[in-house]
């Protein structure tokens, strides 16, 4: 999951979208503090131990002449992580530092691409006494870099300490038709789980046929079907109950006789994916060319009577959910 963050970052940066590329950035030491100190229950002391542990000592001057300048410590990264996150303001508070060289004046976010100046700092005595100006100059991409190369490095090394519970999908690989292996269901495992610890006997059997959007695209087109409820729906009316058809066995629109689980699914799977006039007109050539067919190749041998040899391609290609269970390449 981290390398899916620092690839967001960096295409952020370069197109220049600096304030979302800092704000996902700054998560990261939480991320990775997280995984470094499980027990640490400060998520403060998590954060800046883990920076300064990967990225701050790389940053401290520690030679005699720069020594007394400031420098980004994790507690100025965390302090910037939190006015940021929490007000929207690119800002650091120098009176929150404990470090007393940290104790900023000015914090200077420069959103740049960190090829002219990459940071600068400097604490400058004013000539009155103990009174000390203080600054602080760093490149957002510059900043966003370094968090992104060590958070990803930490976590290719330790990816042994992550735990990500998350549900992500793009839209294209929710909507694209998929073969999907419904023995490890986790719907079905989350049901049942549930079940059980109810003290419940009762069990959700697995569907190959599940399929969430198909799901939700039959709820709406019971609630669109009739004009009532479409009213109440769009009037954000929630106390909407479906009653769906029966799915017991049904006779075929043509023999009059009672039709199987497997024509009931080839005719609805028909209706689903073949829309084009071209199939619409030889649709029970079609259904019967895979009812009849023993293996892949049967079905496209019967494909074969009706249809040119670039046709029988794309009807075998789109039919591949209804074939994967039969013999044959």
């Amino acid at each position: 999951m981290i390398e899916i963050y620092t690839t967001n970052i960096k295409q952020s940066l370069k197109n220049k979208c600096y304030f979302s590329a800092l704000a996902l950035a700054l998560t990261l030491p939480d991320m990775c503090g997280m995984a470094e100190f499980p027990n640490e229950t400060s998520v403060a002391k998590r954060y800046i131990d883990w920076y300064d542990n990967y990225i701050g000592h790389y940053m401290k001057n520690d030679d005699g002449i720069d020594k007394s300048n400031p420098w980004l410590s994790g507690e100025v990264i965390y302090n910037l992580r939190n006015t940021f996150l929490h007000q929207g303001s690119p800002n650091v508070i120098g009176s929150k530092m404990k470090e007393t060289g940290n104790q900023l004046d000015d914090f200077m976010l420069l959103l740049g691409d960190g090829t002219v100046i990459q940071q600068a700092a400097f604490s400058l005595d004013l000539g009155y006494g103990e009174v000390t100006y203080r600054k602080i100059l760093v490149d957002v991409t510059y900043l966003c870099d370094w968090l992104c190369d060590a958070a990803l490095w930490y976590y290719r090394n330790n990816e042994n300490k992550f735990e990500f519970k998350f549900s992500v999908i793009t839209q294209e690989e929710y909507i694209k038709p998929i073969q999907i292996d419904y023995s490890d269901d986790i719907v079905a495992k989350i049901l049942n789980k549930k079940l059980e610890e109810s003290g419940s006997t009762k069990r959700v059997v697995e569907n190959p046929e599940h399929n969430l959007l198909k799901s939700i695209k039959e709820g709406m087109d019971i609630i669109f079907a009739d004009e009532e409820t479409r009213k109440r729906f769009l009037s954000g009316d929630s106390t909407i109950t479906l009653t769906r058809p029966s799915t017991v066995p049904f006779k075929s629109e043509n023999s009059g006789k009672v039709m199987s689980k497997r024509e009931a699914q080839i005719r609805s799977f028909f209706g689903r994916h073949f829309k084009k006039k071209i199939y619409v007109e030889k649709k029970e050539e079609i259904i019967l060319s895979v009812l009849e067919a023993k293996t892949k190749q049967q079905v496209n041998n019967n494909l074969m009577k009706f249809f040119k040899s670039e046709e029988v391609k794309i009807i075998y290609q789109r039919m591949q959910p209804l074939l994967k269970d039969m013999p044959g390449k």
